[in-house]
Parts: C-alpha cells; structure tokens; sequence
C-alpha cells in the first residue's frame, strides 16, 4: 500500500531522483509497485517507486528532480529495451539506468 507524502520529504529523503513523465517508463516499472504518491488541488500529482535507494517519480506535474540527469533520450531507449522483458530483466535494466544518473 502506497502513502502519501510530498515533495519536500521526497527530496528530503532521497539523494537521487529521476523525474520521468506518466507513462514513460510504464512499460520498465510495470512490474513494481509504487511506494508512495503526491496530490494537490487539482488531485493526483506523482507517484514514487523506491529502486534500491533510488526515488523514480511519475506523474503530471510537481516530480522533483535531484542529482540526476537522466535524459529523455535514456528513459526511452530504456523503454523500448523493457518491451517484452520478463520481471528479472526488467529488474536488470532498472539497475542499469543507476549507473547513467
């Protein structure tokens, strides 16, 4: 079960945070579940998935970016790798996008 939290404890928390938009990494996360999420005035903001210490926000608006320059370019290449995976290596592939951020 997910819970709520914000953007300031997220940043608090974590030392590295990619920030992709919904659905770009669908495909790579879909197996995973996520830890927590945000909302705000106009509802549903993110949501969070904890990847050995590394913070993956999706969503709309208000995702925090922290000490990662993880380019569009990379999430989709990683996207497409991800297509037809089974969990184990989809779990592979995320691990891999650590050494890129």
């Amino acid at each position: 079960m997910k819970y709520k939290t914000t953007a300031k404890a997220l940043k608090e928390g974590y030392c590295t945070i990619i920030s992709v938009g919904y659905c770009d990494l669908q495909g790579l996360l879909s197996y995973k579940s996520p830890v927590s999420y945000t909302c705000g005035y106009y509802g549903w903001n993110f949501d969070v998935y904890d990847i050995d210490g590394i913070a993956i926000a999706t969503g709309y608006r208000g995702m925090p970016s922290k000490n990662s320059n993880a380019s569009y370019e990379l999430i989709r290449e990683y996207e497409k790798k991800a297509e037809g995976k089974t969990a184990a290596e989809k779990d592979i592939l995320i691990k891999e996008i650590k050494f890129f951020v």
